[in-house]
């Protein structure tokens, strides 16, 4: 075995490493939108009020929140639509989902 390590104790050494450094990717390169809560944009909502809505609950900033929401749903600001699903900063529990649809639900009976 001695004879082994000093002959290839380099290989050995490096493909270690390697094994160690792709676990390490494969755990970084996970999606985090499982742990987060998904919003569909309704009419006349930009980035700028749901991150009002909801930047605190996140702890971030207004700009922040909007950075992120951008960066983790691949879009631009500016450019977002109503029925367009986007994953916010604001972890899952059991009753996020349920808020949303209720405020969403008393928004449109108000203007009905």
């Amino acid at each position: 075995m001695s004879r082994l390590w000093k002959k290839y104790n380099y290989v050995m050494i490096l493909a270690g490493l390697t094994l160690v450094f792709g676990f390490f990717m494969i755990g970084s390169l996970r999606d985090p939108s499982p742990h987060y809560i998904k919003i569909s944009v309704t009419e006349g909502e930009t980035l700028w009020n749901i991150a009002g809505q909801y930047a605190e609950q996140g702890k971030m900033s207004r700009e922040a929140f909007i950075s992120w929401v951008e960066h983790h749903n691949d879009i631009d600001g500016n450019m977002i639509k109503a029925g367009e699903k986007i994953v916010i900063p604001v972890e899952k529990n059991e009753f996020s989902d349920d808020k949303r649809e209720l405020a969403m639900k008393s928004q449109r009976e108000t203007k009905k």
